[in-house]
């Protein structure tokens, strides 16, 4: 990764206009996806941020982390309620990444432009928030995700579904201290 950072920062030569944010490589099933060599949910957050850490030498703060850990920083685009997917054939989605599940097939698209939708479905991807939720009420990223990092999580396999930042929480710190220029010592 140390490689990669530096060619690129040589091939964009200081343009500001760049930013670099590293994200681990998720398994979002599939029959190839077994094989794939990938790290421990547990372990790629921080492996993540450790590459970030050295990335920051070179190009400027990445607004990507830092946008989230504001208020509704983290909550999924799905959980939205303005936040629509359009499939070629008109279908209306609420998700990207699970195309076939029927809970996400909101409805179609009329000949006029105008949307029809299921709202029953609708309603439990912009819903489905965390207000009786005791594991959410209790967390600090609350204000975060709101329980909506990731909706279908939620409506599906009725758990808190918590942001990867979570995990990594006094890593993601660290990385926002760094970019802030402040000096922390580890406790």
């Amino acid at each position: 990764m140390q490689e990669l950072i530096e060619l690129l920062s040589e091939f964009l030569n200081g343009d500001e206009r760049f930013q670099l944010y590293f994200k681990p490589v998720q398994n979002y099933g599939g029959t190839s996806a077994k094989d794939l060599p990938l790290y421990d949910p547990k372990e790629s957050f921080k492996v993540m941020s450790e590459v970030q850490k050295r990335a920051h030498c070179y190009f400027p703060t990445s607004t990507e982390l830092l946008s989230s850990l504001d208020p509704m920083g983290s909550v999924c685009y799905a959980g939205l309620p303005n936040s629509f997917a359009i499939g070629a054939d008109g279908t209306i989605y609420k998700c990207t990444l699970e195309l076939d599940e029927p809970l996400n097939q909101l409805g179609k698209i009329r000949g006029d432009g105008t949307f029809d939708i299921d709202e029953d479905k609708l309603t439990l991807w912009i819903t489905a928030d965390a207000k009786d939720d005791r594991q959410c009420n209790s967390c600090i990223l609350k204000p975060t995700c709101q329980g909506m990092h990731c909706p279908l999580i939620r409506i599906k396999e009725q758990r808190s579904p918590c942001p990867p930042l979570k995990k990594g929480i006094r890593t993601a710190l660290e990385l926002v201290t760094v970019y802030a220029g402040i000096d922390i010592k580890n406790d």
